[in-house]
């Protein structure tokens, strides 16, 4: 197998495999090189742009230059820096990731809202507050959300009772 490296042009992602359209060594052209990935994880590159592109280590079968696969892609542009060895980070060009560190796992969204769905029940964090749509929310087994009774209510400055 011949190896080369490219920089990604253009990205089609609507098939079984996405496609890559690419520039190999002294501005070879390469169209629609199918690019294999692991099982579970799919990442889409970045567009190129006036910062550059996104790279991609590109294999050719038994030296054979007419069926090119890209093997993996990288966008030395967005990738986290300064980690420590050990951690491991799911990024996103716009400043998103999730960082798993030895301290823990850390979720930063970019000042984007984080949505999580399970079953008939989403929770959404953004920067105006928290979200719950669907389910009921409890705290210790008693439910706190809208529709929860209160006892022992006085009107005025008073305390209540603890929920039913």
């Amino acid at each position: 197998m011949t190896i080369a490296r490219g920089s990604i042009k253009s990205v089609k992602d609507g098939g079984k495999l996405r496609t890559l359209n690419l520039v190999g060594l002294q501005d070879e052209s390469l169209s629609d090189v199918e690019h294999f990935e692991s099982y579970g994880l799919t990442a889409v590159p970045a567009a190129s742009g006036s910062d550059g592109a996104a790279e991609a280590i590109i294999g050719f079968v038994g030296g054979n230059r007419s069926h090119p696969i890209v093997l993996a892609f990288g966008d030395r542009r967005s990738r986290p820096k300064g980690r420590p060895a050990g951690d491991v980070t799911l990024y996103h060009y716009n400043g998103s990731e999730v960082h798993l560190a030895a301290s823990g796992i850390n979720i930063n969204t970019a000042g984007n809202p984080l949505t999580i769905t399970a079953g008939g029940v989403t929770m959404t964090i953004s920067p105006s507050g928290v979200a719950i749509q669907g389910g009921t929310v409890t705290h210790n087994g008693k439910d706190i959300g809208f529709d929860h009774v209160h006892t022992g209510v006085t009107t005025g400055g008073g305390t209540t009772g603890a929920p039913a």
